[in-house]
Protein backbone atom coordinates (compact mmCIF):
# COMPACT_ATOMS: atom_id res chain seq x y z
CA UNK A 1 0.00 0.00 0.00
CA UNK A 2 1.05 3.04 -1.14
CA UNK A 3 2.61 5.64 2.02
CA UNK A 4 -0.01 8.14 2.82
CA UNK A 5 0.82 11.33 4.84
CA UNK A 6 0.54 11.54 8.71
CA UNK A 7 -2.02 14.31 8.17
CA UNK A 8 -4.55 12.06 5.53
CA UNK A 9 -4.38 9.52 7.85
CA UNK A 10 -5.12 11.28 11.33
CA UNK A 11 -7.64 13.35 9.76
CA UNK A 12 -9.72 9.75 8.92
CA UNK A 13 -9.49 9.01 11.90
CA UNK A 14 -10.04 11.78 14.27
CA UNK A 15 -13.94 11.31 13.05
CA UNK A 16 -15.91 9.44 15.01
CA UNK A 17 -17.09 5.85 13.32
CA UNK A 18 -20.43 6.68 12.21
CA UNK A 19 -18.76 9.35 10.18
CA UNK A 20 -15.71 7.64 9.06
CA UNK A 21 -17.16 5.88 5.76
CA UNK A 22 -18.22 9.25 4.44
CA UNK A 23 -14.82 10.90 4.97
CA UNK A 24 -13.05 8.51 3.63
CA UNK A 25 -14.28 8.42 0.53
CA UNK A 26 -14.41 12.47 0.60
CA UNK A 27 -10.75 11.64 0.88
CA UNK A 28 -10.68 9.36 -1.14
CA UNK A 29 -12.36 11.50 -4.11
CA UNK A 30 -9.88 14.25 -3.35
CA UNK A 31 -6.71 12.25 -4.41
CA UNK A 32 -8.63 11.06 -7.35
CA UNK A 33 -9.14 14.70 -8.61
CA UNK A 34 -5.49 15.38 -7.50
CA UNK A 35 -4.78 12.54 -10.13
CA UNK A 36 -3.12 10.13 -7.43
CA UNK A 37 -4.94 7.10 -8.07
CA UNK A 38 -2.42 5.36 -5.92
CA UNK A 39 -3.37 7.27 -3.04
CA UNK A 40 -6.73 6.99 -3.51
CA UNK A 41 -6.80 3.28 -3.76
CA UNK A 42 -4.77 2.87 -0.74
CA UNK A 43 -7.11 5.74 1.38
CA UNK A 44 -10.43 3.04 0.11
CA UNK A 45 -8.44 0.20 1.67
CA UNK A 46 -8.61 1.41 5.30
CA UNK A 47 -10.45 0.11 7.34
CA UNK A 48 -13.14 1.58 10.30
CA UNK A 49 -12.22 1.89 13.50
CA UNK A 50 -13.88 -0.21 16.34
CA UNK A 51 -15.47 2.34 19.04
CA UNK A 52 -12.94 1.06 21.56
CA UNK A 53 -9.76 2.35 18.93
CA UNK A 54 -11.55 5.41 18.15
CA UNK A 55 -11.64 6.17 21.90
CA UNK A 56 -8.01 5.59 22.37
CA UNK A 57 -7.62 7.34 18.89
CA UNK A 58 -9.35 10.31 19.96
CA UNK A 59 -7.39 11.45 22.90
CA UNK A 60 -3.91 10.68 21.24
CA UNK A 61 -5.57 13.27 18.59
CA UNK A 62 -6.13 15.42 21.50
CA UNK A 63 -3.03 14.90 23.76
CA UNK A 64 -0.09 14.14 21.73
CA UNK A 65 2.30 13.76 24.97
CA UNK A 66 0.25 10.42 25.60
CA UNK A 67 2.53 8.24 23.31
CA UNK A 68 5.58 9.67 24.78
CA UNK A 69 4.42 9.07 28.57
CA UNK A 70 3.06 5.11 27.27
CA UNK A 71 6.67 4.65 24.96
CA UNK A 72 9.01 6.72 28.55
CA UNK A 73 7.45 3.84 30.83
CA UNK A 74 7.67 1.69 28.76
CA UNK A 75 11.53 1.98 27.68
CA UNK A 76 12.01 2.17 31.67
CA UNK A 77 10.60 -1.23 32.17
CA UNK A 78 12.56 -2.89 29.82
CA UNK A 79 15.64 -1.26 31.24
CA UNK A 80 14.71 -2.96 34.69
CA UNK A 81 13.82 -6.17 33.44
CA UNK A 82 16.78 -6.34 31.70
CA UNK A 83 19.04 -5.21 34.39
CA UNK A 84 16.86 -8.01 36.37
CA UNK A 85 15.81 -5.46 38.97
CA UNK A 86 13.08 -6.80 40.64
CA UNK A 87 12.33 -3.76 42.83
CA UNK A 88 12.06 -1.21 40.48
CA UNK A 89 9.73 -3.27 38.26
CA UNK A 90 7.20 -4.06 41.08
CA UNK A 91 7.41 0.28 41.44
CA UNK A 92 7.13 0.45 37.66
CA UNK A 93 4.19 -1.97 37.52
CA UNK A 94 2.46 0.32 40.12
CA UNK A 95 3.09 3.20 38.40
CA UNK A 96 1.75 1.21 34.55
CA UNK A 97 -1.20 0.54 36.28
CA UNK A 98 -2.14 4.10 37.78
CA UNK A 99 -1.33 5.29 34.22
CA UNK A 100 -3.37 3.22 32.16
CA UNK A 101 -6.20 3.59 34.61
CA UNK A 102 -5.80 7.76 34.29
CA UNK A 103 -5.74 7.48 30.32
CA UNK A 104 -8.49 4.98 30.37
CA UNK A 105 -10.17 7.22 32.29
CA UNK A 106 -9.48 10.18 30.17
CA UNK A 107 -10.55 9.04 27.25
CA UNK A 108 -13.79 7.74 28.06
CA UNK A 109 -14.48 11.25 29.61
CA UNK A 110 -13.84 12.87 26.42
CA UNK A 111 -15.98 10.84 24.08
CA UNK A 112 -19.20 11.63 27.34
CA UNK A 113 -19.03 7.97 27.89
CA UNK A 114 -20.15 8.27 31.65
CA UNK A 115 -21.05 4.67 32.30
CA UNK A 116 -19.47 2.09 29.38
CA UNK A 117 -19.53 -1.42 29.34
CA UNK A 118 -17.17 -3.58 31.01
CA UNK A 119 -16.07 -4.71 27.81
CA UNK A 120 -15.60 -0.90 26.24
CA UNK A 121 -13.60 0.18 29.29
CA UNK A 122 -11.30 -3.32 29.30
CA UNK A 123 -10.30 -2.55 25.70
CA UNK A 124 -9.62 0.52 26.14
CA UNK A 125 -7.30 0.01 29.04
CA UNK A 126 -5.80 -3.23 27.61
CA UNK A 127 -4.91 -1.02 24.26
CA UNK A 128 -2.97 1.78 26.76
CA UNK A 129 -1.53 -0.92 28.62
CA UNK A 130 -0.48 -2.70 25.32
CA UNK A 131 1.53 -0.01 24.15
CA UNK A 132 3.53 0.67 27.12
CA UNK A 133 4.64 -3.28 26.48
CA UNK A 134 5.26 -2.91 22.83
CA UNK A 135 6.58 0.14 21.26
CA UNK A 136 5.26 -0.38 17.67
CA UNK A 137 1.82 -0.63 19.35
CA UNK A 138 2.45 2.71 20.94
CA UNK A 139 3.64 4.27 17.39
CA UNK A 140 0.44 3.21 16.03
CA UNK A 141 -1.87 5.14 18.78
CA UNK A 142 -4.06 7.51 16.84
CA UNK A 143 -4.70 5.65 13.61
CA UNK A 144 -5.69 2.29 15.27
CA UNK A 145 -8.33 0.29 13.35
CA UNK A 146 -9.10 -2.04 16.24
CA UNK A 147 -8.28 -2.47 20.13
CA UNK A 148 -4.98 -4.00 20.95
CA UNK A 149 -4.02 -6.22 23.80
CA UNK A 150 -0.58 -7.68 24.74
CA UNK A 151 0.36 -11.49 24.97
CA UNK A 152 3.72 -11.18 24.27
CA UNK A 153 6.65 -11.80 26.84
CA UNK A 154 9.05 -10.33 28.43
CA UNK A 155 7.45 -7.91 31.56
CA UNK A 156 3.63 -8.91 32.15
CA UNK A 157 1.02 -6.58 32.28
CA UNK A 158 -0.63 -7.50 35.50
CA UNK A 159 1.46 -8.23 37.83
CA UNK A 160 5.11 -7.98 39.10
CA UNK A 161 8.34 -9.94 36.97
CA UNK A 162 8.06 -13.96 36.90
CA UNK A 163 11.95 -14.62 37.83
CA UNK A 164 13.31 -18.30 37.56
CA UNK A 165 15.55 -19.62 40.53
CA UNK A 166 17.94 -22.10 39.27
CA UNK A 167 19.47 -24.70 41.45
CA UNK A 168 22.62 -26.72 41.27
CA UNK A 169 23.94 -29.62 43.29
CA UNK A 170 24.01 -33.30 42.92
CA UNK A 171 21.64 -33.52 45.38
CA UNK A 172 18.84 -31.40 43.92
CA UNK A 173 16.26 -33.03 41.74
CA UNK A 174 16.00 -32.00 37.97
CA UNK A 175 12.91 -29.71 37.96
CA UNK A 176 10.15 -31.30 36.32
CA UNK A 177 9.89 -30.19 32.77
CA UNK A 178 7.28 -28.54 31.51
CA UNK A 179 5.64 -29.71 27.91
CA UNK A 180 6.67 -26.88 25.53
CA UNK A 181 4.00 -25.82 23.29
CA UNK A 182 5.22 -26.82 19.48
CA UNK A 183 6.12 -23.76 17.44
CA UNK A 184 4.89 -23.24 14.05
CA UNK A 185 7.06 -23.83 11.17
CA UNK A 186 8.37 -20.42 9.00
CA UNK A 187 6.57 -22.32 6.02
CA UNK A 188 3.22 -22.51 7.76
CA UNK A 189 3.87 -18.85 9.35
CA UNK A 190 4.46 -17.83 5.89
CA UNK A 191 1.43 -19.30 4.88
CA UNK A 192 -0.74 -18.10 7.31
CA UNK A 193 0.51 -14.69 6.96
CA UNK A 194 -0.41 -14.94 3.47
CA UNK A 195 -3.87 -16.37 4.31
CA UNK A 196 -4.19 -13.26 6.66
CA UNK A 197 -2.93 -11.03 4.05
CA UNK A 198 -5.76 -12.09 1.32
CA UNK A 199 -8.49 -12.06 3.90
CA UNK A 200 -7.66 -8.45 4.55
CA UNK A 201 -6.99 -7.18 0.97
CA UNK A 202 -10.75 -9.68 0.44
CA UNK A 203 -12.54 -7.80 3.25
CA UNK A 204 -10.95 -3.88 1.69
CA UNK A 205 -12.00 -4.62 -1.81
CA UNK A 206 -15.62 -5.98 -0.50
CA UNK A 207 -15.81 -2.79 1.59
CA UNK A 208 -14.79 -0.58 -1.20
CA UNK A 209 -17.32 -2.20 -3.49
CA UNK A 210 -20.29 -1.72 -0.89
CA UNK A 211 -19.08 2.13 -0.69
CA UNK A 212 -19.43 2.21 -4.50
CA UNK A 213 -22.02 0.89 -4.65
CA UNK A 214 -24.09 2.84 -2.08
CA UNK A 215 -22.63 6.16 -3.59
CA UNK A 216 -24.07 4.95 -6.98
CA UNK A 217 -27.12 4.28 -5.45
CA UNK A 218 -27.55 7.83 -3.44
CA UNK A 219 -26.90 9.29 -6.64
CA UNK A 220 -29.21 7.52 -8.54
CA UNK A 221 -31.84 8.28 -5.73
CA UNK A 222 -31.37 11.80 -6.16
CA UNK A 223 -31.43 11.68 -9.88
CA UNK A 224 -34.80 9.61 -9.41
CA UNK A 225 -36.08 12.22 -7.01
CA UNK A 226 -34.99 15.26 -9.16
CA UNK A 227 -36.76 14.03 -11.94
CA UNK A 228 -40.12 12.94 -10.10
CA UNK A 229 -40.17 16.81 -9.70
CA UNK A 230 -39.69 17.63 -12.61
CA UNK A 231 -42.21 15.00 -13.89
CA UNK A 232 -45.21 16.24 -11.31
CA UNK A 233 -44.45 19.91 -12.58
CA UNK A 234 -45.04 18.78 -16.77
CA UNK A 235 -47.59 16.77 -15.36
CA UNK A 236 -49.36 19.78 -13.80
CA UNK A 237 -48.48 21.87 -17.06
CA UNK A 238 -49.90 18.95 -19.29
CA UNK A 239 -53.19 19.07 -17.37
CA UNK A 240 -53.26 23.06 -17.58
CA UNK A 241 -52.50 22.42 -21.15
CA UNK A 242 -55.49 19.96 -22.00
CA UNK A 243 -57.85 22.49 -19.81
CA UNK A 244 -56.68 25.35 -21.94
CA UNK A 245 -57.17 22.91 -25.06
CA UNK A 246 -60.99 21.99 -24.08
CA UNK A 247 -61.77 25.65 -23.35
CA UNK A 248 -60.34 26.75 -27.08
CA UNK A 249 -62.45 24.00 -28.09
CA UNK A 250 -65.76 25.25 -26.63
CA UNK A 251 -64.46 28.99 -28.39
CA UNK A 252 -64.26 27.81 -31.50
CA UNK A 253 -67.23 25.76 -31.60
CA UNK A 254 -69.08 29.13 -30.43
CA UNK A 255 -67.17 31.32 -32.60
CA UNK A 256 -68.68 28.57 -35.72
CA UNK A 257 -72.07 29.07 -34.51
CA UNK A 258 -72.23 32.90 -34.11
CA UNK A 259 -70.24 32.93 -37.52
CA UNK A 260 -72.65 30.29 -39.33
CA UNK A 261 -75.82 33.22 -37.28
CA UNK A 262 -74.16 35.97 -38.88
CA UNK A 263 -73.75 34.52 -42.81
CA UNK A 264 -77.33 33.72 -42.16
CA UNK A 265 -78.16 37.32 -41.41
CA UNK A 266 -76.24 38.37 -44.00
CA UNK A 267 -78.07 36.10 -46.99
CA UNK A 268 -81.20 37.39 -45.68
CA UNK A 269 -80.50 40.68 -45.42
CA UNK A 270 -79.10 40.45 -49.25
CA UNK A 271 -82.33 38.94 -50.57
CA UNK A 272 -84.34 41.49 -48.95
CA UNK A 273 -83.08 44.01 -50.49
CA UNK A 274 -84.17 46.07 -53.04
CA UNK A 275 -82.49 46.05 -56.56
Amino acid sequence: MPELTNDVIRELYSVPPNEFMAKRSELADAARKRGDAAAAQAIGKLRKPTVSAYLVNALVHDDTSVVDELSALGDRMRAAQDALDAGVLRELTTERRKLVDTLTARALKKAERTDPPAALRDEVSGTFDAAVADADIAARLGQLQRAEQWSGFGFLPTGSPQLTVVRGGRDEKPAKKTSAKPKMSAADKRKQQRALSSARDAFAKAESTLDDANRTERQLGEQVRQLTRKLAKLQTQLDDARADLEQSRKDTAAAKSARREARAALDKAERDAPD
